[in-house]
């Protein structure tokens, strides 16, 4: 299930980017675990200090 969300730049979203790169579905990747990794990477990198 994919959810779209319309955020305005006032919202503390509104500067991130979607996981995995360009927006891009992770059914859509030939390889599913290296599309996962790319969202654990982009989880990871969001969260460090």
């Amino acid at each position: 299930m994919t959810v779209f969300l319309y955020l305005r730049d006032a919202t503390p979203f509104s500067k991130l980017n979607a996981l995995p790169s360009k927006g891009q579905p992770i059914s859509a990747f030939e390889d599913k675990d290296a599309a996962w990794l790319m969202v654990l990477r982009g989880i990871k990198k969001l969260l460090a200090p």
